[in-house]
């Protein structure tokens, strides 16, 4: 069940890994020609934060960016497990 979290595009959050996700798979699955403009504009947008963020480019220019933001990704998955971890066995 996803956790809603109203500030998962500012914080370190689970919600900001699954807000990503999808984003990407939106932006790269999907075809985004049938939605709204503001709904597109919302997700490019989204999709440059993720990549300023991940390789500090607002978007891919070639394959070793696309794996530095695949590994930023995963270890921000990797961080929330372990988090999740640490507090089911604190429990």
């Amino acid at each position: 069940m996803p956790v809603y979290d109203p500030t998962a595009t500012q914080g370190e959050s689970y919600g900001r890994i699954r807000i990503w996700l999808q984003n990407l798979r939106n932006h790269y699955f999907h075809d985004t020609e049938k939605w709204a403009l503001e709904q597109r504009e919302r997700n490019q947008q989204q999709i440059k934060q993720f990549f300023t963020q991940a390789i500090e480019k607002p978007e891919p220019q070639n394959g070793t960016d696309y794996l530095r933001a695949l590994l930023f990704i995963l270890a921000d998955v990797i961080w929330y497990l372990d988090t999740v971890r640490e507090k089911l066995k604190n429990q």
